[in-house]
C-alpha cells in the first residue's frame, strides 16, 4: 500500500477497506457477510480502530490488542517527543516521517482520545488483550482508563497476557484468546 503513514491515513484506509467490504461486488465475490464485520486494532492501530467502531453503527464488535492510549503523548518532554519521533524514523516496512508522525498525533490528541468514544461503544462487543510487558501501549493504565470507561459495558471483556508487546511468546494464547472470543459474539447478539 502507498501513501505516508500517520494515524489519519491508516484511519482513512480503515474506512475505505471496511467500505470495500461492504460493497455488493466485493461480498459477493468474497462471500463477506456484511453485517458481521469486527475491526482489530493493535498497538498504534488500537487508536484507529477505536474511532472507526464508535463512529460506525454498523461494526458491532471490536478487538484491541495492546492498544497505544495516544492521550500518552498530550503533555510529554522533548526528551519523550524526540524519543518517538527516532522511534518512528526507525519502523520497518513503513513510509515514515516520525516528525510528521508525532506532529499530527500531538495536533489530533483529542480527536483520538478512547474516552471520548467510550459512549459510542457502548452496547458492541469489546475485547481488549493486553500484554503484562507492554513497552509502548498503555490503554488500560492512563486514569482514567478506558478499561475503567468500558465497564459499565456488559460486553466488555479484557485479558491480560504475560508477555510483551509483541506477543512474541505468547501468540498461540493471543490466537485462541481472540478466535474464543469471537466464537461467543453470536451469543452476545453481536454478530
Amino acid at each position: 500500500m502507498g501513501g505516508t503513514y500517520t494515524l489519519r491515513n491508516s484511519y482513512e484506509d480503515l474506512k475505505a477497506a471496511i467500505a470495500f467490504l461492504r460493497s455488493e461486488e466485493t461480498a459477493a465475490k468474497l462471500r463477506v457477510d456484511r453485517n458481521r464485520i469486527i475491526v482489530l486494532g493493535y498497538s498504534g492501530g488500537g487508536p484507529i480502530s477505536v474511532k472507526a467502531a464508535s463512529e460506525d453503527a454498523g461494526i458491532r464488535a471490536l478487538v484491541l490488542i495492546d492498544p497505544v492510549d495516544v492521550r500518552h503523548f498530550k503533555d510529554i518532554s522533548q526528551q519523550e517527543y524526540d524519543y518517538w519521533v527516532k522511534w518512528l524514523d526507525s519502523l520497518i516496512g513503513v513510509h515514515v516521517s516520525g516528525k510528521d508522525a508525532m506532529a499530527e498525533i500531538v495536533r489530533q490528541v483529542d480527536f483520538w482520545d478512547p474516552i471520548s468514544a467510550v459512549p459510542s461503544l457502548s452496547g458492541k462487543c469489546v475485547l481488549a488483550v493486553m500484554a503484562t510487558r507492554g513497552d509502548v501501549a498503555d490503554m488500560a493504565i492512563k486514569p482514567p482508563t478506558f478499561s475503567e470507561a468500558m465497564r459499565s459495558n456488559e460486553r466488555f471483556s479484557i485479558v491480560t497476557l504475560d508477555t510483551d508487546h509483541s506477543f512474541s511468546d505468547r501468540r498461540i494464547a493471543l490466537t485462541r484468546t481472540v478466535v474464543s472470543w469471537a466464537q461467543g459474539l453470536s451469543a452476545k447478539s453481536c454478530l
